[in-house]
């Protein structure tokens, strides 16, 4: 199927009601093309030809639902932050949504020193671009660095960058891989890949330059309003949000959108390390997040998209085995919000003559837009943000950081943790719901500081729809490194003049152009992809194909969008596991030189993989 040029990537960058409405009719059309190519592509689909074979390449997945295995990478620590070694299995205790699991998996993992990429799946002059595969199936000690510069203020993040500078310089262990992104109003970018040669990390961090962000000049003017001495007037609190909270409209959709490129980041950067084994430790230098929660279901009232957002994002997150590690590069915290009248009253209640807390409006809080929550807590941008901030930290197994102008030592202290981990594993039985599930995991031993993720998602069917899945293939094309979920290679063919057609505008007026028809092949290894044997040996595949212009502008010039279903018989599984899968691809552009990204999502495991291209259609 083919689709007008910026319609998946723009309904995606746009985030609004116009992207909206066009993904659902983009959904419409994947759902033929998918039925379209259950008929025409199933028989003919080629196996994985022109790849070399490996003797210790595992099995076909073959994923069974009713028996889902939940991971938990559980860090030991005594008092002294050294790893607690040599326990059994009898000592750990874990509970979902407050009721006791029967741990089925159980392992101490020691991290290995370095992390390589495997042997070519392709051989050299074959033609072929592949994602990322490591050769390292142990687990390996990966630090990932964000620095963000889209939530930090100007000053801070100058700081930052200096004291990591000072982190690489005196304290990075020798081996231990680091990849550098980082984080701007664009969204994420990767700066450098893995690699453990301290002067290049260096060099890569000096490049990374400062900017100024719409989003701090937002949180400069509603904290100029909450501190306004008129707004705590009691007599003056209606006209106080009223006037705030009406002129803060924009200051709120900036955050908001700033949330949102945030968690996208979030997102890209767990899809882009998914397919390497072990914990992540992802150290993130920033301001804050914007906005509170505990876990999805508290983000009531900022709407249905951003939820998606966060729900994938987290779902990512843990699939991926990330640890985050959340860095307040503001320093030290000072509530300027308190008065000194407000300071010496009693627990549970308001000093005598104290003004009027200020509350978070309805909009915000989960009420209806309008009005104030009752009972709602004071609203405090930095608080809220450093709240942000232990939330994501305890939902992925990580630390925060808070409070201290030394960011070397929580930088340190980051790359220390996590360093050997034990994993503990149970089975869905019936314990399934679609939703949150709460983790806890307790370890019977003394003076033990334990860590783990504090809950999981679980999809729900409902949301797992052709227009989800497009979204999430559409952000996996913008992504700044390949996703990596799902491993397979690119072939680049030769391409095909096509009919000329007419561009955009009056047809008087507008000039035919000779459009090609560009093919490209795409393998997928044995043992990449899932075969579902509860649902007779079903294979399920939806493919994105974007083609970006190669300038400044990087305009989306041509998409094709693709869905594969087959249900395979013994024959035709067999050959699947000897050989893989082989599919033959096309894309409508017109001559010229562009950047070919294409995204691969795998409908039984959920898994994505993604890979870029350089391509010259003549």
């Amino acid at each position: 199927m083919k689709v007008e040029p910026g319609a998946i990537i723009g309904g995606i960058l746009l985030g609004n009601t116009w992207g909206t409405m066009l993904l659902r009719c983009l959904a419409f059309a994947f759902i033929f093309s998918t039925s379209v190519a259950l008929m025409a592509q199933a028989p003919a689909a080629q196996p994985a030809a022109k790849q070399t074979t490996d003797a210790t390449q595992p099995p076909i997945t073959k994923i069974i639902k009713k028996t889902q295995l939940v991971y938990v990478p559980v860090v030991v620590n005594d008092k002294h932050g050294r790893h607690i070694g040599g326990l059994g299995k009898d000592l750990f205790d874990v509970e979902q949504d407050g009721k006791a699991q029967t741990i089925a998996v159980f392992e101490e993992i020691q991290h290995s020193d370095a992390v390589s990429r495997a042997k070519a799946t392709f051989p050299a002059g074959s033609g072929y671009v592949e994602n990322y595969s490591s050769s390292n199936k142990d687990a390996s000690k990966l630090m990932i660095v964000i620095l963000d510069t889209l939530n930090t203020p100007f000053l801070r993040q100058i700081e930052a960058r200096n004291q990591l500078l000072d982190f690489l310089g005196r304290s990075l262990q020798v081996e231990t891989p680091v990849s550098l992104m980082v984080l701007t109003s664009n969204g994420l970018r990767q700066v450098h890949p893995f690699t453990s040669d301290t002067r290049v990390l260096m060099e890569a961090v000096k490049k990374v330059s400062s900017q100024s962000n719409i989003a701090e000049m937002a949180d400069a003017d509603l904290e100029r309003a909450i501190g306004d001495p008129k707004a705590l007037n009691a007599d003056n609190e209606a006209d106080f949000l009223i006037t705030t909270f009406s002129t803060a409209q924009f200051d709120r959709f900036v955050q908001m959108d700033a949330a949102r490129t945030t968690i996208r980041a979030l997102e890209q950067l767990a899809g882009a390390y998914q397919g390497i084994a072990g914990r992540k430790t992802v150290v993130w230098a920033t301001g804050g997040f914007p906005f509170m929660f505990a876990d999805p279901q508290s983000l009531n009232g900022l709407g249905p998209d951003f939820l998606d957002d966060y729900n994938r994002a987290f779902d990512l997150l843990n699939n991926a085995n990330m640890a985050i590690y959340a860095v307040d590069v503001n320093g030290l915290f000072v509530n300027s919000l308190v008065s000194p009248t407000q300071a010496n009253a009693t627990p549970g209640g308001q000093a005598s003559g104290a003004p009027i807390n200020m509350r978070i409006p309805r909009s915000i809080a989960g009420a209806p837009s309008g009005g104030l929550a009752r009972g709602a807590p004071r609203y405090d941008l930095a608080q809220q943000k450093q709240d942000a901030l232990r939330a994501f930290a305890d939902a992925t197994g990580g630390k925060v950081f808070l409070n201290s102008n030394d960011f070397t030592k929580a930088f340190e202290a980051a790359a220390e943790d996590g360093s050997a981990y034990y994993v503990v594993g149970y089975y869905l039985k019936g314990n399934d719901k679609p939703g949150w599930h709460k983790l806890k995991v307790k370890v019977n031993t003394p003076h033990a500081d334990v860590r783990a993720r504090e809950g999981f998602l679980v999809p729900s069917p409902k949301n797992e729809t052709p227009q989800s899945h497009l979204v999430q293939l559409g952000v996996a094309t913008l992504s700044p490194a390949d996703y990596t979920g799902v491993h397979f290679g690119v072939q680049i063919e030769k391409s095909i003049a096509e009919p000329a057609v007419e561009t955009a505008g009056a047809a008087a007026q507008s000039t035919p152009v000779a459009m090609r028809s560009q093919p490209f092949h795409l393998a997928f290894p044995v043992g990449v992809l899932g075969v579902d044997a509860d649902q007779n040996n079903l294979v399920s595949l939806d493919v994105l194909a974007v083609a970006f212009t190669k300038n400044r502008t990087d305009k989306d010039a041509g998409e094709r969008v693709r869905g594969v279903r087959a249900h395979l018989k013994p024959e035709a599984l067999a050959e699947f596991q000897k050989s893989g899968l082989g599919l033959e691809e096309r894309i409508d552009l017109p001559p010229g030189e562009y950047d070919l990204r294409i995204a691969v999502r795998d409908n039984v495991s959920g898994n994505l993989g993604s890979v870029r291209t350089h391509i010259v259609v003549q």
